[in-house]
C-alpha cells in the first residue's frame, strides 16, 4: 500500500441502516456493489450517518468494513499493490467481449 494513498485514512467498520438492493442488471452487466445508508462510530465516540458501499443483498444490520478519511467520511479504499488491475476490451468482429481484468506487475 502506497504510504501517501494510505496518509489520513483509517479502517472502521459501518452498519448498515437499510437493506442494500438486490444484485441489477443482466449478462456480463451485473451491478454488484451499491451505496447504501449506514452509521459508524469515529474514534472519539461520535456516532455518524451516510452512504457506504455494501455489496448487493446485505441486510440491514449487517457489518460493512470501511475507510475514513481525516474528517471521518468514507472513502474509496486504499490501493492495495495486489489489487491494481488493468481492464482491457478485446473486439471481435461484430461482438465484442466484456472488460478482461488483467493484473498490473510492477507498478508503482
Amino acid at each position: 500500500m502506497n504510504l501517501d494513498e494510505r496518509r489520513g485514512r483509517r479502517p472502521a467498520t459501518a452498519t448498515l441502516i437499510r437493506d442494500a438492493p438486490e444484485a441489477t442488471g443482466a449478462g456480463d452487466l451485473i451491478t454488484a456493489v451499491s451505496p447504501v445508508r449506514a452509521r459508524w462510530t469515529l474514534p472519539d465516540g461520535t456516532e455518524r450517518t451516510g452512504t457506504v458501499k455494501a455489496s448487493n443483498g446485505t441486510r440491514a444490520g449487517a457489518p460493512v468494513p470501511i475507510w475514513l478519511d481525516g474528517a471521518g467520511n468514507p472513502v474509496d479504499a486504499p490501493v492495495v499493490r495486489d489489487d491494481r488491475t488493468t481492464t482491457i476490451t478485446v473486439a471481435t468482429g461484430p461482438r465484442v467481449r466484456p472488460p478482461v481484468p488483467v493484473h498490473a506487475e510492477g507498478v508503482a
